[in-house]
């Protein structure tokens, strides 16, 4: 077992023990909780893989769920500050117990997605590499200031979705100008879907794209 202590979390472990030992953290997004992603740990068929969920610090109720919710922060940017202490935090922890930084991986939703972009710009140490679903560039004003000294060096792969009602396609595209101005690496796969997973070609790609990081080093 884990023992962190940045956040509420669920480990899950891999299927087969494998030397890489990789593991992806599942970020959900604003008014989610611990189990929102976990499903991916069913879905992708990466037996070497775990997986730790993790939940947002802040209750933050969606009005049309009776389920508890949290986010990451809230109005104004409330608390982004200290869930971005925590996610650097949270490196430090997994690095501390037998994962290595190019074995661990990251996968967020929504504002999931922004936090772990902002990671990824952020980070002190190269990471294995971000999958962004249905996210954006969170204060993307404070770029190439903000930048980490690895933040041209992340492998980071951005999905959107051309009917996204939640956060509009173009406004992300908007959000990543300051990235493609700095010389910052991403690719960006755009799928016919609302503010959500295409399970058709979107989910295979990402398992597609996981595998090939973790397998070819």
């Amino acid at each position: 077992m884990l023992a962190i202590n940045s956040f509420k979390s669920k480990f899950i472990p891999a299927v087969r023990s494998s030397p890489a030992n990789p593991l992806l953290v599942l970020v959900h997004g604003r008014t989610g909780n611990i189990r929102v992603l976990e499903w991916f740990s069913k879905r992708f068929q990466i037996e070497e893989l775990s997986y730790l969920a993790v939940e947002a610090p802040y209750p933050d109720q969606n009005p049309n769920s009776s389920v508890p919710g949290f986010s990451w922060y809230l109005k104004d940017k409330k608390g982004i500050e200290e869930s971005r202490s925590g996610f650097m935090k949270l490196v430090e922890e997994l690095t501390s117990q037998n994962f290595t930084p190019e074995n661990i991986y990251w996968l967020g939703f929504s504002q999931g997605a922004a936090m772990s972009l902002d990671l990824a710009l952020r980070a002190q140490l190269q990471l294995g590499g971000f999958i962004c679903v249905a996210g954006f560039c969170v204060q993307s004003e404070a770029y190439p200031k903000a930048f980490g000294p690895f933040a041209k060096k992340q492998k980071i792969l951005i999905t959107h979705g051309t009917r996204d009602e939640t956060i509009l396609l173009e406004d992300a595209e908007k959000s990543y100008d300051v990235l493609r101005k700095e010389g910052v690496p991403f690719e960006l796969k755009v799928y016919d879907k609302p503010h959500s997973f295409q399970l058709k070609e979107e989910v295979p790609f990402l398992e597609e794209t996981l595998k090939s990081w973790i397998r070819t080093k």
